[in-house]
């Protein structure tokens, strides 16, 4: 991956959305000892995570063009993360 031509692999953190909607307070955790932040305990009220809005479905011929299109990208994702991604994805 090219980012890590330019930074260190230990610099960087990815977080997944899905991982925050099932772990908040995991995910959270995992990210201020990233940063090397004092842990905090965040309230149960701050970690809910709503839908603001609905979308129209994706049309079936865009989604087949871009999966596609992100295929190579998502290979190389996969293994960077040495971790599968998000059905979604």
């Amino acid at each position: 991956m090219q980012l890590y031509e330019f930074v260190d692999r230990s610099r960087v953190h990815v977080l997944f959305f899905e991982d925050l909607i099932k772990n908040p307070a995991g995910v959270l955790d995992k990210l201020q000892s990233a940063l090397g932040l004092p842990s905090f305990e965040f309230a149960p009220r701050d970690l809910v995570v709503t839908k603001s809005r609905s979308r129209p479905p994706m049309l079936t011929e865009t989604r087949a063009f871009l999966r596609a299109f992100y295929a190579p990208s998502l290979v190389s994702l996969r293994r960077v993360l040495q971790r599968d991604l998000p059905e979604a994805w």
